[in-house]
């Protein structure tokens, strides 16, 4: 079982061994104290009672407290994340910007200036593949946004003009995470590295996404290291 999880974990590597480097950097973003007041006003509210988390349906982060204060907080970061991309367009031709909320989604689309195409959820196929011909084709077209979940699979293109991803929110998912970076990783990919931005916001919860990412990074490195002992 170890060594199927190594292998597995390895694939990618052994068989595409011409792929650049994947580099992934963490940003902490400096919020505004305006945009800062919003997190904090949902944080009081969920710390002064017992936090509601929702285990019915689907993953219990999508539902009750935590994911209010999530969309609160990915919310107050949409100007931060605008400045930090506008900065990225001044030295790259295209970014690919993950997200998953509609309000972000549809801010972040708002407040970027032009040339920008967004690929969601309840698109139907023939618009989710003009949005990304038009990304592909278009020199005009400098901003593709996705939903992590409805862009993060299934998508093959975007790696031919561009090598920088920015999540303006992030998942509680590793997984979901790379697979999404997945759409520059691979096969057609050009530049000499892919630079993948997580944007977060110190001291909220975000942070602790971070720290789920870390813990199942080590569980992963150690059956890793096990396996390829073993091997």
């Amino acid at each position: 079982g170890r060594l199927q999880g190594f292998m597995l974990r390895r694939t990618k590597e052994e068989v595409l061994p011409e792929l650049p480097p994947r580099i992934v950097m963490r940003v902490p973003l400096e919020i505004s104290a305006k945009d800062r007041l919003t997190i904090d006003a949902a944080e009081s509210a969920i710390g002064d009672r017992e936090a509601f988390i929702s285990s019915t349906r689907e993953n219990f982060s999508q539902l009750g407290d935590m994911s209010t204060l999530l969309r609160i907080t990915g919310e107050a970061k949409v100007n931060a994340a605008v400045d930090y991309i506008e900065d990225l367009l001044e030295t790259q031709d295209k970014v690919v910007v993950f997200a998953r909320h509609r309000g972000v989604i549809e801010r972040l689309k708002t407040q970027l200036d032009g040339g920008v195409v967004v690929y969601q959820g309840g698109m139907s196929d023939i618009a989710k593949r003009s949005v990304v011909r038009d990304f592909v084709e278009n020199p005009a077209t400098r901003v593709f946004i996705g939903n992590i979940q409805a862009a993060g699979t299934g998508i093959n293109g975007l790696q031919e003009v561009c090598q920088t991803a920015v999540f303006a929110e992030l998942s509680w998912t590793p997984g979901e995470m790379s697979q999404a970076a997945d759409r520059l990783h691979r096969m057609g990919q050009r530049g000499s590295s892919v630079n993948i931005h997580w944007l977060y916001a110190p001291h909220t919860l975000e942070a602790a996404i971070l720290g789920v990412h870390d813990a199942k990074n080590t569980v992963i490195d150690r059956l890793m290291t096990g396996a390829g002992t073993n091997s």
